[in-house]
């Protein structure tokens, strides 16, 4: 045991109590440096929380703290502690990587096949533009021939038109005629009529 350890040890203070620690300090413990400090806790998942002056703070306990020192070679000791120096917060595990793995499987299998299904969509929705696309250029050779019949249709009603006013004109001729004709025998020399 290192001496710090023996004296909590004598004190009655657990391996669990956590200390507050900025990283330069961290660092002096481990005895590694301020940026490898800041690292390590990173890795080891620790608490990281930002003081009120600026500065980050680790929150460790004194067992993780000897847990991480490289050049421990006794285990760290339990001692009986006390329910309220306890941390309330459950120390943060880092994810098995294996299970990590598997769930990124998962959801790549999951994201084909989320694939599979937009192509398949993709796919469907060509074909009822294609479809559509078919169903308006029938629309519109039959509106070609409709517009063709209404062309000869009015080319039609403008030539009965025509001869209809022919037809009036000539019947106007024959009443006129009749009144000529009813007309005395001398008027009748004098149009030319014999």
């Amino acid at each position: 045991m290192s001496n710090s350890t023996e004296e909590r040890a004598e004190r009655g203070v657990g391996l669990s109590e956590p200390l507050r620690l900025t990283y330069k300090a961290l660092g002096e413990r481990l005895g590694i440096s301020m940026p490898a400090a800041r690292i390590k806790a990173k890795r080891r998942g620790w608490s990281i929380h930002m003081g009120n002056d600026g500065r980050a703070y680790v929150m460790v306990t004194v067992g993780e703290l000897a847990e991480a020192r490289p050049d421990t070679d006794v285990a760290p000791t339990v001692f009986p502690v006390s329910p309220a120096a306890t941390p309330s917060a459950p120390p943060t595990v880092p994810p098995d990587p294996y299970s990590l793995y598997g769930g990124l499987v998962d959801l790549a299998h999951s994201l084909q096949g989320d694939l599979r299904a937009s192509r398949e969509e993709l796919k469907e929705a060509r074909d009822r533009l294609e479809e559509s696309q078919r169903e308006l250029e029938q629309t519109k050779g039959k509106l070609g021939e409709t517009q063709g019949r209404l062309e000869e249709a009015e080319r039609h009603l403008k030539e009965t038109q025509d001869r209809l006013r022919q037809v009036e004109m000539a019947l106007e001729t024959t009443r006129e005629a009749p009144q000529q004709l009813r007309q005395p025998w001398w008027r009748l020399r004098s149009w030319g009529v014999r």
